[in-house]
């Protein structure tokens, strides 16, 4: 099966690596890698993916020395004939550093065939700005949603391996459960230079490579399936 939607490729093998500093001064790292496996969930076949964080402390930190595993996660998607990727849910491995055996909804862990859950989306077929999104339909575990703000971005990532990406998109995820409430839609003209915390996480992708940004973290590491 192959998952190639542009701003959300997800080929065997393909590995991101992002890395940044958030505002406590806590370097954190996020490895997602393609695996060729398959998991079969409600009935579709999914293209499994995992995602690692680290954290670290240290002023000048090396790599892995210098990092505790936060979490791992095993991760569920499939792309529909139009180009849409559908997230199917996700199983948590290892949390808070602590391994953990089937790990639920407590810990943010879901299954489109869990009761009450669904598939939701993890990216569109089209980057139409003002697009919204369901991207998690899990009620007890996670009920995250996503909105496109812009498009048409060039983007300079300013890392030691510094690169300019064109025609990407920037998109909020947020999360309902804690108290989170998205852009307003529609959008406002202009976009505020310093939007308020209710608007979520906010995320960079670039066709080809999927996400670049994330936060406090940025592409450092990538490698095509």
């Amino acid at each position: 099966m192959s998952i190639d939607n542009p701003y959300f490729p997800l080929q065997v093998g393909q590995q991101s690596v992002l890395q940044g500093t958030d505002d406590e001064g806590v370097t954190v790292r996020v490895q997602v890698t393609v695996f060729d496996e398959t998991e079969d969930v409600a009935g579709i076949t999914t293209r499994v993916f995992e995602e690692r964080e680290w954290e670290s402390e240290a002023e000048d930190p090396t790599f892995p020395d210098d990092f505790d595993l936060i979490e791992v996660s095993e991760n569920y998607a499939a792309q529909t004939c139009d180009g849409t990727v559908w997230y199917f849910g996700e199983e948590l491995l290892v949390f808070d550093g602590e391994p953990v055996e089937n790990g639920g909804a407590d810990v943010g862990a879901w299954r489109a065939d869990d009761s009450a859950s669904a598939p939701g989306i993890l990216m569109t077929t089209w980057p139409v700005v003002g697009s919204r999104w369901q991207q998690e339909v899990a009620p007890e575990a996670a009920l995250d949603e996503a909105a496109i703000v812009e498009a048409g971005l060039a983007v300079d990532l300013e890392n030691e391996n510094s690169a300019t990406f064109e025609d990407c998109i920037r998109v909020f995820e947020w999360n309902p459960i804690e108290g989170q409430t998205g852009p307003p839609s529609p959008l406002p003209d202009p976009l505020p230079e310093d939007v308020p915390n209710s608007w979520g996480d906010e995320k960079i992708f670039a066709p080809g490579v999927g996400i670049i940004v994330d936060e406090d973290v940025e592409l450092v590491q990538f490698s095509e399936g």
